[in-house]
């Protein structure tokens, strides 16, 4: 599908929402209200979401090793499980040899392609006994891979549907909307975005959404996650300061969204560094 970007030089932007009604919202420009950026990392937390319902709906063992599926998948070792994979404890670099292109990795990722680079992968990889997690895009690209063969169907049904079962049909996309948001460079150039929402790299941070949706997602991710089993921490997720967050940096971008029992905080940037986005959701969560 042809689509037409929307560049801009820069962009920062929050949305904070209190359970006692409280609300907060900037953006700057304004005119950049309402329109779809790129979630990145972000989008780990639907997949690991969708993975972990699939195992409390009894379709999936979260506990199986991989090499279970056979296929690329037969010679991978014992201790990499799809929980392994959630968790970034599965021993994985955080991309394959082989993603080479500074431009855009992802170019070209087709399933096929990736099939080919894991027989290199399974004997690099050490057992990460005592070890902290290894932060892994290549780990959810085989679980979103996984996914589709375990269900038949491809990753961007399985999260359109398990976003609709949260209540969010609108404004969030599994590829590059028309209109998106792209950086605009000193020179006037239109930056394209990384190309994730073709390939396995998709379930990885191939999400846009607006402003609005990030923070519709993260109140629906905090009341998903009340109702799964007693001391179940919410999959995909890591925790700090009374805080269940995630982050995604993007070529140009970087957006963050956070919640706890009394807010949920979306905020994103565009034209500043990769942690931009943490910067602006500390100062909006202080004021």
């Amino acid at each position: 599908m042809m689509t037409t970007p929307r560049a801009v030089a820069s962009l920062k932007q929050f949305s904070l929402l209190r359970v006692n009604g409280e609300t907060a919202r900037d953006i700057s420009p304004k005119n950049c209200a309402d329109t779809p950026f790129e979630w990145a990392s972000i989008t780990k937390t639907l997949t690991a979401a969708i993975t972990y319902q699939f195992h409390l709906d009894g379709r999936l063992n979260l506990d199986q090793p991989i090499a279970a599926t056979s296929g690329p998948y037969e010679e991978a070792p014992p201790w990499i499980t799809p929980r392994s994979l959630i968790d970034h404890r599965s021993g994985l670099p955080r991309m394959p040899e082989g993603m080479t292109d500074k431009d855009d990795p992802y170019r070209g990722m087709t399933m096929d392609r990736f099939h080919k680079l894991l027989p290199a992968i399974w004997g690099t990889v050490t057992e990460p006994v005592n070890q902290d997690p290894i932060y892994s895009n290549l780990g959810y690209a085989m679980l979103t891979d996984l996914l589709e063969k375990h269900t038949g169907h491809t990753w961007q049904h399985l999260a359109m549907s398990h976003l609709s079962s949260l209540g969010i049909t609108d404004g969030i996309y599994t590829e590059v909307p028309d209109g998106g948001l792209v950086r605009k460079t000193m020179l006037g150039r239109t930056r394209a975005p990384w190309s994730l929402s073709d390939g396995p790299f998709v379930g990885a941070g191939g999400l846009w959404g607006t402003l609005d949706a990030l923070v519709d997602y993260g109140q629906a991710s905090r009341l998903w996650s009340k109702a799964l089993p007693m001391n179940t921490n919410p999959p995909g997720w890591a925790s700090s300061e009374d805080y269940w967050w995630h982050t995604g940096g993007s070529r140009d971008g970087s957006a963050i969204v956070l919640f706890n029992d009394d807010v949920v905080l979306a905020a994103s940037t565009l034209g500043f560094g990769p942690f931009e986005a943490g910067k602006v959701a500390r100062k909006a969560l202080l004021a």
